[in-house]
Order: C-alpha cells, then structure tokens, then sequence
C-alpha cells in the first residue's frame, strides 16, 4: 500500500512528451518587441506543435516526432515561445495575472494586507512557470515568493520542474499559496495535468482543522464572495491554489466546461472562492480545505460542437 503511494506522488515530468529542444536551458536572446498578433501566433503556434510532438511520441511515430522536434526548433523553441509569453503577460499589454489575484485576495479576505504590513508575517508563494519577477504580487510587497520554472529567464526565478520538486519534510517548506497561471495548458499530457493538480495540495500549508459538517464550508464560500464580516476562520482564503488557464480550455473544449474543472479540483480538497472568465483568461482562487473525496476524471465529452478544441484535464 505504502509503495502504491509513493509512486503516486512522482508522477511523469513535465517534460514527458515533449521534444528535448522545448526544454534547453541555454540562455538565447530574445526576439525584438512582437506585435499582440504575433505574440498570439508565436504562443499558439508552439501549444499546437508540442500537442502533435506529443501524439507523435505516444503513437511511437518516430520520424514525424524527428520532423516536429525540428519544426519546433525552426520556431525559436521554449525561448522563443517563452519570450512572446512574457511580452504577452506585460503589464503593458495588461497581462500580469496576479493583478487578479490581488483583486480576488481583498475580497476574499479583507482586512488580510493590512495584516501583513503592520507587522505580519509575509505570504510564501511557490510561483510555478514564473516567467518574470516583476509582477504586481512581487511588487507587492506582501509575498515571500519562490519562483520555479522550467527554463529560468532570469536571475530569481530557479530553474526546476515543479513535477520533480521533493516534497515537503515540514511546515518551513510549505506555501500560503501555490500560483499555476498558465501553466497546465502548456503541459502537453492531459494525465499530467491531472497529476499537476492533485500534486499541489502536498506543498500547501496544512488547512485549518474544521470541526463543522460541509453545508458550513458553502456558507464560508458565500462568505468570501460578499465580503461579509465573520470569523478569521470563515474569512481567509489561505491556503490557496491560484489557478489561470486560458479562456477556450474551458469554454470551447468538447471535454472541459469551467464547472467541470470546479468540480475537478474541488475533488482534491478545494473549495471555490472566487472565479472570473474574460474574452481571454478564465481565473480561479480556490481555497485548500484537505477534504476532498477524490474521484476518477475520465476523458468524457461534455460539450459537444464540431469547432471545439480538445483540452482536457485527466484524474485517474
């Protein structure tokens, strides 16, 4: 049994299925400035080829996954791809999510800055696939962030995949909050997304014990969603899971609706805080409880259209 568990917290990396070019750690130049277009065409682009790499890999075709590895190198590769996502997630271009998260915190937690500057201890956040240190959170002031990614672009951030990271021997090597903005979308096996998700909950904080029956937890929800005044225990959204994919993953995939990711995650001890869906980002904040009743998340069609995508989240 214990070896059953083991194995199940060390699941493929996040580099599985990809070509070995999507993940140098050579340091190239970035490309001058790209237009929005461009820098839509560049991300898209890479998603779809590491997406054909990976059905390649699985069918063993080994000469179409040879030709797409050189594709994807004629493309500029992880850095190209990498340097479009940063211009992409700018401020300039209004892409820094964790303007959101920010956002989504004061409601879901007032009074909780205040907190943190008057003496409090600051937040730990585990960024993964950061791409940048310089984002509202970090600027913030409110955070002591660790930032990991699988190709560092810059000093700060380390280089590590989050699917190898050891696990946790204590609560000093624990989070507040572990950030996944756009970050599942890009791994190219739908299990290991599943597996992604369900590895979170081992880097957060233990939750609060709970002493109350579930139908409490939901008012804790409504709680947070109104601002209502009430306990620290009902108010805070600490632990979290800051979760940003983008929109169509949920809204236009024959296997994926947002309410279905909901339940997804909610199935790992998650309770829903506070979620928003723009024209091009779908943003969740969910609150680690530990409690979850953990089920099986097949390949199932739930949205039927001959122009939806594929995206899909797999738990097994």
């Amino acid at each position: 049994m214990a070896k059953s568990k083991k194995s199940s917290l060390k699941p493929k990396s996040l580099s599985h299925g990809r070509p070995a070019i999507a993940i140098s750690a050579s340091k190239k130049s970035k490309p001058a400035q790209l237009s929005s277009h461009t820098t839509r065409t560049v991300i898209r682009k890479h998603h779809n080829l590491l997406k054909d790499h990976a059905r390649a890999v699985a069918s063993k075709d080994v000469s179409l996954a040879v030709r797409l590895e050189t594709e994807i190198a004629e493309n500029g590769g992880l850095e190209h791809y990498q340097a479009a996502s940063i211009l992409g997630q700018s401020v300039q271009r209004g892409g820094d999510t964790s303007r959101h998260l920010l956002d989504f915190l004061a409601k879901a937690s007032p009074g909780w800055k205040s907190t943190v500057t008057s003496g409090g201890k600051k937040l730990r956040m585990l960024d993964v696939g950061a791409l940048s240190t310089d984002t509202a959170a970090s600027r913030s002031g409110l955070f002591d962030i660790t930032r990991i990614d699988l190709n560092s672009q810059e000093d700060g951030i380390m280089q590590q995949d989050f699917m190898q990271r050891p696990l946790p021997t204590g609560t000093s090597e624990r989070f507040d909050i572990v950030c996944l903005s756009l970050v599942v979308n890009y791994v190219p096996d739908a299990r290991v997304r599943g597996d992604m998700l369900k590895r979170v909950g081992h880097f957060l904080v233990d939750a609060q014990v709970r002493t109350s029956p579930d139908h409490v937890e939901q008012h804790d929800i409504d709680t947070a969603r109104t601002g209502s005044k009430g306990s620290q225990a009902t108010a805070m959204a600490f632990p979290a899971l800051w979760l940003v994919l983008p929109a169509p993953c949920v809204t236009n995939s024959r296997y994926l609706t947002s309410s279905r990711l909901i339940q997804i995650v909610t199935s790992m001890g998650y309770v829903q805080i506070q979620a928003k869906l723009s024209a091009k980002l779908a943003y969740y904040l969910f609150r680690w409880t530990g409690k979850g009743k953990q089920q099986a998340f097949p390949k199932v069609e739930v949205n039927p259209g001959k122009a939806r995508n594929n995206f899909v989240i797999l738990v097994e």
